[in-house]
């Protein structure tokens, strides 16, 4: 029996982190948010939680409710 290429190739796993991911992906398809304080939001969640925002904003982590996050930063831009 003919054995395949794959049958002696190592497995191999790799990771790659891109912080802020969702803030990066937004900026590049919306390039006049650069200046602007805005905030990704997770629906469905309870409570609605902030998984990042932008550089622009001031006080708002990762994980903190977006009730906190809007109370800390009045012109905070929610999206979805």
């Amino acid at each position: 029996m003919k054995e395949s290429f794959f049958s002696f190739a190592p497995a191999l796993t790799g990771c790659l982190l891109i912080t802020r991911f969702p803030v990066k992906a937004e900026l590049r398809r919306r390039p006049e948010l650069a200046s602007v304080p805005f905030a990704i939001s997770v629906a469905g969640s309870r409570p609605t939680r902030v998984p990042a925002a932008s550089p622009a904003t001031v006080g708002i982590r990762t994980g903190q409710p977006v009730s906190e996050a809007l109370a800390r930063c009045a012109d905070l831009l929610l999206l979805p």
